[in-house]
Protein backbone atom coordinates (compact mmCIF):
# COMPACT_ATOMS: atom_id res chain seq x y z
CA UNK A 1 0.00 0.00 0.00
CA UNK A 2 1.44 3.71 -1.08
CA UNK A 3 1.14 6.09 2.02
CA UNK A 4 2.86 9.02 0.10
CA UNK A 5 1.60 10.83 -2.81
CA UNK A 6 3.13 13.94 -4.06
CA UNK A 7 0.18 16.59 -2.01
CA UNK A 8 0.52 14.92 0.90
CA UNK A 9 4.72 14.80 0.84
CA UNK A 10 4.30 18.65 0.35
CA UNK A 11 2.04 19.20 2.65
CA UNK A 12 4.64 18.40 5.17
CA UNK A 13 7.46 20.25 3.63
CA UNK A 14 5.17 23.31 3.50
CA UNK A 15 4.17 22.94 6.73
CA UNK A 16 7.49 22.32 8.58
CA UNK A 17 9.54 24.62 6.32
CA UNK A 18 7.44 27.41 7.91
CA UNK A 19 8.55 26.31 11.38
CA UNK A 20 12.33 25.51 10.87
CA UNK A 21 12.72 27.76 8.21
CA UNK A 22 15.10 25.22 6.65
CA UNK A 23 14.28 23.36 2.98
CA UNK A 24 13.02 19.90 3.81
CA UNK A 25 12.84 16.94 1.09
CA UNK A 26 9.96 14.26 1.33
CA UNK A 27 10.90 10.81 -0.28
CA UNK A 28 8.96 7.81 -1.65
CA UNK A 29 9.76 4.27 -0.71
CA UNK A 30 11.85 4.05 -3.84
CA UNK A 31 13.68 7.65 -2.65
CA UNK A 32 12.31 9.21 -5.10
CA UNK A 33 11.66 13.72 -4.03
CA UNK A 34 7.70 13.94 -4.37
CA UNK A 35 7.75 17.08 -2.12
CA UNK A 36 10.45 19.49 -1.62
CA UNK A 37 11.04 23.36 -0.69
CA UNK A 38 13.42 23.43 -4.02
CA UNK A 39 11.19 22.62 -6.49
CA UNK A 40 13.79 21.69 -9.10
CA UNK A 41 14.44 18.41 -7.17
CA UNK A 42 11.09 16.54 -7.67
CA UNK A 43 11.36 13.38 -9.49
CA UNK A 44 14.72 12.69 -8.84
CA UNK A 45 16.86 10.39 -7.06
CA UNK A 46 17.85 11.15 -4.00
CA UNK A 47 20.52 8.91 -2.84
CA UNK A 48 20.78 9.36 0.78
CA UNK A 49 17.13 8.53 0.92
CA UNK A 50 17.90 4.81 -1.16
CA UNK A 51 20.76 4.12 1.54
CA UNK A 52 18.23 5.06 4.38
CA UNK A 53 15.56 3.06 2.85
CA UNK A 54 18.11 0.39 2.22
CA UNK A 55 19.22 0.48 5.70
CA UNK A 56 16.11 1.69 7.66
CA UNK A 57 18.22 3.92 9.40
CA UNK A 58 19.14 7.82 9.32
CA UNK A 59 22.20 8.73 7.16
CA UNK A 60 24.20 12.30 7.24
CA UNK A 61 25.60 14.13 4.74
CA UNK A 62 28.57 16.75 5.04
CA UNK A 63 29.47 19.18 2.67
CA UNK A 64 32.93 17.50 2.12
CA UNK A 65 30.90 14.62 1.51
CA UNK A 66 28.80 15.29 -1.08
CA UNK A 67 31.19 14.38 -4.29
CA UNK A 68 30.51 11.24 -3.23
CA UNK A 69 26.53 11.42 -3.68
CA UNK A 70 24.52 12.22 -6.81
CA UNK A 71 21.34 14.75 -6.37
CA UNK A 72 22.17 15.50 -2.72
CA UNK A 73 22.56 18.05 -0.43
CA UNK A 74 24.60 18.70 3.00
CA UNK A 75 21.91 17.76 5.56
CA UNK A 76 20.19 14.73 7.57
CA UNK A 77 17.65 12.14 6.01
CA UNK A 78 15.66 9.93 8.64
CA UNK A 79 13.33 7.17 7.60
CA UNK A 80 9.52 8.10 7.77
CA UNK A 81 7.72 5.11 9.20
CA UNK A 82 4.05 3.68 9.37
CA UNK A 83 3.04 0.78 11.41
CA UNK A 84 6.57 -0.28 11.44
CA UNK A 85 7.49 0.01 8.07
CA UNK A 86 9.58 2.51 6.27
CA UNK A 87 7.09 4.23 3.37
CA UNK A 88 9.49 6.91 3.08
CA UNK A 89 12.34 9.22 3.69
CA UNK A 90 12.66 12.97 5.25
CA UNK A 91 15.45 14.99 4.90
CA UNK A 92 16.64 18.65 6.30
CA UNK A 93 18.86 20.59 4.21
CA UNK A 94 22.11 22.10 6.00
CA UNK A 95 24.99 20.99 7.77
CA UNK A 96 24.10 17.82 10.09
CA UNK A 97 25.73 19.82 12.82
CA UNK A 98 23.29 22.78 12.64
CA UNK A 99 20.13 20.40 11.54
CA UNK A 100 20.41 17.78 13.82
CA UNK A 101 18.22 19.03 16.58
CA UNK A 102 15.29 19.25 14.02
CA UNK A 103 15.46 15.91 12.66
CA UNK A 104 13.08 14.25 15.13
CA UNK A 105 11.13 16.60 15.72
CA UNK A 106 10.56 17.30 12.17
CA UNK A 107 10.40 13.12 11.33
CA UNK A 108 7.57 12.66 14.09
CA UNK A 109 5.88 15.54 12.73
CA UNK A 110 5.89 14.16 9.02
CA UNK A 111 4.96 10.85 10.61
CA UNK A 112 1.50 12.13 12.60
CA UNK A 113 0.63 14.02 9.31
CA UNK A 114 0.96 10.98 7.42
CA UNK A 115 -1.09 9.19 10.09
CA UNK A 116 -4.00 11.68 10.11
CA UNK A 117 -4.10 11.45 6.59
CA UNK A 118 -4.15 8.04 6.48
CA UNK A 119 -7.08 7.62 9.22
CA UNK A 120 -8.94 11.06 7.37
CA UNK A 121 -8.72 8.53 4.57
CA UNK A 122 -10.30 5.61 6.38
CA UNK A 123 -13.29 7.36 8.12
CA UNK A 124 -14.06 8.95 4.60
CA UNK A 125 -13.80 5.22 2.83
CA UNK A 126 -16.14 3.86 5.74
CA UNK A 127 -19.05 6.76 5.27
CA UNK A 128 -18.51 5.63 1.57
CA UNK A 129 -18.82 1.92 2.40
CA UNK A 130 -21.60 2.67 4.77
CA UNK A 131 -23.94 4.37 1.90
CA UNK A 132 -23.22 1.97 -0.36
CA UNK A 133 -23.94 -0.73 2.20
CA UNK A 134 -27.20 1.10 2.68
CA UNK A 135 -28.39 1.09 -0.87
CA UNK A 136 -27.90 -2.24 -1.87
CA UNK A 137 -29.86 -3.35 1.11
CA UNK A 138 -32.87 -1.05 0.08
CA UNK A 139 -32.68 -2.52 -3.37
CA UNK A 140 -33.10 -5.52 -2.20
CA UNK A 141 -31.93 -8.84 0.04
CA UNK A 142 -32.08 -11.18 -2.82
CA UNK A 143 -29.18 -9.14 -4.97
CA UNK A 144 -26.15 -9.64 -2.68
CA UNK A 145 -23.60 -11.16 -2.57
CA UNK A 146 -20.34 -12.49 -0.17
CA UNK A 147 -18.80 -9.34 -0.27
CA UNK A 148 -21.65 -7.30 0.75
CA UNK A 149 -21.15 -9.54 3.82
CA UNK A 150 -17.71 -9.04 4.44
CA UNK A 151 -18.20 -5.15 4.08
CA UNK A 152 -21.39 -5.82 6.99
CA UNK A 153 -18.94 -7.79 9.09
CA UNK A 154 -16.20 -4.78 8.88
CA UNK A 155 -18.18 -2.27 9.98
CA UNK A 156 -20.00 -4.16 12.89
CA UNK A 157 -23.03 -3.74 11.30
CA UNK A 158 -25.70 -6.76 12.55
CA UNK A 159 -28.44 -7.31 10.23
CA UNK A 160 -30.58 -9.00 12.03
CA UNK A 161 -31.25 -6.13 14.46
CA UNK A 162 -35.39 -4.99 13.34
CA UNK A 163 -35.21 -1.43 11.88
CA UNK A 164 -37.62 0.96 9.46
CA UNK A 165 -37.20 3.43 7.42
CA UNK A 166 -37.89 7.27 8.09
CA UNK A 167 -38.18 10.07 5.55
CA UNK A 168 -37.71 13.25 6.70
CA UNK A 169 -38.77 16.48 4.94
CA UNK A 170 -36.87 19.43 5.68
CA UNK A 171 -38.25 22.67 5.08
CA UNK A 172 -35.39 25.34 6.55
CA UNK A 173 -32.66 23.41 5.20
CA UNK A 174 -29.98 25.08 7.97
CA UNK A 175 -32.10 23.89 10.75
CA UNK A 176 -32.76 20.59 9.07
CA UNK A 177 -29.41 19.30 8.50
CA UNK A 178 -28.23 20.74 12.32
CA UNK A 179 -31.12 18.29 13.09
CA UNK A 180 -30.44 15.57 11.13
CA UNK A 181 -26.86 15.24 12.50
CA UNK A 182 -28.01 15.76 15.68
CA UNK A 183 -30.92 12.45 15.36
CA UNK A 184 -27.83 10.55 13.71
CA UNK A 185 -25.26 11.19 16.43
CA UNK A 186 -28.02 9.23 18.36
CA UNK A 187 -27.91 6.39 16.68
Amino acid sequence: MRFLNHSLAQEIVNRTTNIIHRNINVMNEKGVIIGSGDHHRIDSIHEGAVRVIETQKGFEITSSELTQFHGVKAGINLPITFHDEVVGVIGITGEPEEVRNYGELVKMAAEMILQQAVLVDEIQWDERLKEELTSQLLHGMDKLDSFYFERVERLGIQLDLPRIAVILKVENHSNGYKWLRLLLQLY
